[in-house]
C-alpha cells in the first residue's frame, strides 16, 4: 500500500519508481493535492476496465523517454484527441517549467515496440521535453496484451483525455470530435468477426460490428450509426456532456458519416505512398509485378512489357468523366509515338486519382462503369493490336469517405475468356491479403535475434502498421523483452 499521509504528490513518491495494479490506490493518491479532472476518473476506470498494471515514476527525465516516430500513422493519429497540438500552449507550459513549476499530472504513455505513445498529457509532455527543468511525474502502462487490444486502448484513453469539467483548462473542441468518432468507428469496421475477441474490453466493438454486418440496407444502417454515435458520446464524454444535445451530436454524426447516403470526398488526401500501398495489397499475388512507376515507364525499356501510369479522373461532371480514359488514350498513343516505343509494351496498369466531386455511391460507380466502358471499347478495337498495350489494371482508390456509403479501393483486371473487365471482390482482396502474407512470412526475420522463423511464431500486426502483417520481433523475442523490462523496473523499485 502506497503511503498517502502526506499532501504533497512528490512526496508520496520521493524519487520512486511504482509498478502496481492498483488502480484505485493510484488514483488516491493523486488526489491527496487536488481533486482529479473527470477525465482523469475516466481514464483510470479505463485501466481498470482492461485490467493493467501502470508504472508510475515520480521523478522521470522526459528526454529520455522514446517516443513514437512515426507521427503520420494511424496509430499515432489513435493516440491524439486534438485535431492538432497547440503550440502556444506547449510554449506557455515550456516557460512556467523553466520557471519551476512542478508538473500537477504525469502523462500516460503507452509503449510500442517502435516507442511511446502518449494518451494523457501530450501538450504538458511535449512542453517537458523542451524545458530546462524536464524531470516530473509520469506513468506508463505496464501490460502484455496483443497489438490490437493495446490500440484500442490507446483509442479509448486519447477519446477521454480532454473531457469538459470545471476543473480542465482547455477541453474538448468541436472540431476535435469527428476525428475521434471516425477513429473509433474505424476500430469497429477492422474487426473480423471470424476470430474470437481477444479482450472483454473489445466486446462492446465486436457487438456494433456484428450489427453492422446484419444491417443490409441504408437506413439500417443509418440508425447504427445514429445509435453509435450517442452510445460513444455518452462513453466517452459523460451522460450529461454537452455534445448529446441533438443539434450537437447530429452535426458531429453528419462530419463522419455523411447525410442520407452521402459521405466526405477524400480521394484527394492519398499520397504516392499511400496508392503504391494499396496497389501492392491487392495486384502482385496476382502474378503482377508491384507499383513502381520509375521502372515501368514509357522511358525505360519495358521489363515485363508492362507500363504503370498514375493517371487523373480529371473532370467532375457526368457529361465529361469519359474524358478520364480518352485522356489517358491519348497520353498512351502520344509517347509511344513520341518515344518511338510500338510494341515494347503488352500491357498498362493504371491508377486513377483524386476525385469526380461526387459523394454518393450511386454516382461513384457509374463514373467507374463509364471509365471501364471506354477502356474495354480500347482494348476491343482492331487497331489497338497493332503496337499498342493493352489496359490490363485498374486501381481506383477510395474517394468518399464515411462508411455508411460503403466505399472501398475498386481494384479491376482483364479478362482475357471474357473480354471485358472483371473486379478483385473484397473477399478476394481479403484471400490475396492473406497469401501475401502467407508467402512472405517463410522468409519473416525477427529484428531482434535476426534469425528467419515461420508466421506463427510472430505477433499479428494489422495493416498499415506492418506490410506483412506481422510483428517486427517473433513471439519470443517479444516477451524476453517484457521479462527484461518487468525485471528492471523492480531493481529500480528496490534502490530506490
Amino acid at each position: 500500500m502506497i503511503d498517502n499521509t502526506d499532501n504533497n504528490i512528490h512526496e508520496l513518491y520521493p524519487n520512486t519508481v511504482t509498478t502496481t495494479s492498483d488502480i484505485d490506490t493510484i488514483v488516491q493518491n493523486l488526489e491527496a493535492t487536488k481533486r482529479l479532472p473527470d477525465a482523469w476518473q475516466k481514464g483510470m476506470e479505463i485501466l481498470k476496465e482492461f485490467g493493467v498494471a501502470v508504472t508510475l515514476e515520480s521523478n522521470r527525465d522526459y528526454r529520455t523517454i522514446k517516443l513514437f516516430p512515426d507521427r503520420g500513422s494511424d496509430l499515432f493519429s489513435n493516440a491524439q484527441c486534438r485535431k492538432e497540438l497547440d503550440m502556444e500552449r506547449v510554449r506557455d507550459y515550456t516557460e512556467r517549467f523553466n520557471n519551476g513549476e512542478e508538473k500537477r499530472l504525469p502523462s500516460i504513455g503507452v509503449p510500442f515496440d517502435e516507442g511511446v505513445v502518449w494518451v494523457f498529457g501530450n501538450t504538458t509532455g511535449t512542453a517537458m521535453v523542451e524545458s530546462t527543468n524536464p524531470h516530473g511525474l509520469y506513468m506508463e502502462v505496464d501490460a502484455d496484451l496483443s497489438y490490437e487490444v493495446k490500440r484500442e486502448l490507446v483509442r479509448r484513453l486519447a477519446n477521454v483525455s480532454n473531457v469538459e469539467d470545471q476543473y480542465h483548462a482547455d477541453p474538448d473542441k468541436f472540431e476535435d470530435l469527428p476525428g475521434q468518432l471516425e477513429d473509433q468507428w474505424r476500430g469497429v469496421l477492422d474487426i473480423d468477426l471470424s476470430i474470437p475477441c481477444p479482450h472483454h474490453a473489445l466486446e462492446n466493438n465486436y457487438d456494433w460490428k456484428r450489427r453492422w454486418h446484419a444491417a443490409k440496407t441504408d437506413p439500417a444502417r443509418d440508425l447504427i450509426h445514429t445509435a453509435f454515435t450517442k452510445w460513444w458520446i455518452r462513453k466517452t464524454k459523460g451522460e450529461n456532456s454537452k455534445w448529446l444535445t441533438p443539434t450537437c451530436w447530429g452535426k458531429i454524426k453528419a462530419e463522419v458519416f455523411g447525410k442520407k447516403g452521402t459521405g466526405k470526398i477524400c480521394g484527394d488526401e492519398w499520397s504516392a505512398s499511400d496508392l503504391t500501398e494499396k496497389f501492392n495489397n491487392i495486384f502482385p499475388a496476382t502474378g503482377r509485378p508491384e507499383w513502381d512507376a520509375d521502372n515501368y515507364n514509357i522511358s525505360q525499356s519495358g521489363q515485363d512489357r508492362i507500363w504503370q501510369i498514375l493517371h487523373s479522373w480529371g473532370t467532375s461532371s457526368d457529361k465529361h468523366v469519359g474524358n478520364c480514359i480518352g485522356n489517358l488514350k491519348t497520353k498512351i498513343l502520344t509517347r509511344i509515338f513520341e518515344e518511338d516505343r510500338w510494341s515494347v509494351f503488352s500491357s498498362v496498369h493504371v491508377i486513377v486519382e483524386g476525385s469526380t466531386g461526387i459523394t454518393t455511391m450511386k454516382a461513384r460507380k457509374k463514373h467507374i462503369n463509364i471509365a471501364l466502358k471506354d477502356a474495354k471499347n480500347f482494348n476491343l478495337r482492331e487497331g489497338r493490336a497493332v503496337g499498342v498495350p493493352l489496359l490490363e489494371i485498374f486501381l481506383f482508390p477510395q474517394m468518399i469517405r464515411g462508411a455508411n456509403v460503403d466505399d472501398y479501393d475498386h481494384a479491376y483486371i482483364w479478362n482475357k475468356g471474357t473480354q471485358g473487365f472483371q473486379e478483385i471482390s473484397i473477399e478476394r482482396k481479403k484471400k490475396i491479403i492473406k497469401k501475401v502474407i502467407e508467402r512472405l512470412v517463410d522468409e519473416k526475420k525477427c529484428c531482434k535475434c535476426h534469425e528467419v522463423l515461420p508466421w506463427a511464431a510472430f505477433n499479428r500486426c494489422a495493416p498499415p502498421n506492418s506490410k506483412d502483417g506481422l510483428q517486427p520481433a517473433c513471439r519470443a523475442c517479444a516477451q524476453t523483452y517484457q521479462s527484461q523490462q518487468s525485471k528492471t523496473k523492480a531493481i529500480i523499485k528496490e534502490n530506490t
